[in-house]
């Protein structure tokens, strides 16, 4: 078992592709060890390890998350009324404003793993590319005039930045936000 943590840690910190054939392969061309697919899984998940998305994390449903989610929720909720439409059917709509953060995490060179590729199109191969990290915050409100609920971008709340290094603002840090480009 520690062969296969060694080696689903070195894969991990270079960043490289792991899988359970990759690992058996490296088990046995490193070691000499010519085991199983199914052994290298039951082994693997003896020692916790699970693939992605197959296992959820504990904390998720830790006393403190769910009395956090039910207050969220009941504050939601809160500021919910009931409006009739113009054909009868009851939808609920804000009564206040409602602000809602978005973080978003993407590869400067992110692809899907089956593309179409026109010719004569440079594209970027798939790799270990920068990896940036996007924030911004974005309004929800109900709009009585056109009786629609409408949403926007905060224009100033968006920020891009590398995921290197400490977090930038506007008053000091590299990054700028998109509609502030000093």
């Amino acid at each position: 078992m520690a062969k296969i943590h060694g080696i689903v840690e070195q894969t991990n910190k270079d960043g490289a592709a792991n899988s359970t054939n990759i690992v058996r392969n490296r088990l046995k061309q490193d070691h000499g060890v010519n085991v199983s697919k199914r052994t290298v899984n039951r082994r693997m998940n003896e020692i916790c390890y699970w693939g992605t998305g197959v296992r959820r994390n504990i904390n998720h449903d830790s006393i403190k998350n769910v009395e956090y989610r039910h207050k969220y929720l009941e504050r939601r909720l809160a500021n919910l009324t009931a409006q009739l439409t113009k054909d009868g059917k009851q939808r609920w709509i804000p009564k206040h404003p409602e602000v809602f953060l978005d973080e978003s995490y993407c590869h400067l060179d992110h692809t899907a793993p089956a593309r179409w590729i026109i010719p004569g199109v440079p594209v970027a191969e798939p790799g270990r590319s920068p990896l940036l990290i996007i924030f911004a915050a974005f309004v929800v409100w109900y709009d009585k005039d056109k009786e629609e609920l409408r949403s926007k971008f905060i224009d100033e709340s968006v920020y891009i930045w590398p995921s290197i290094g400490k977090a930038h603002t506007k008053l000091g840090g590299a990054a700028k936000n998109l509609f502030n480009k000093e």
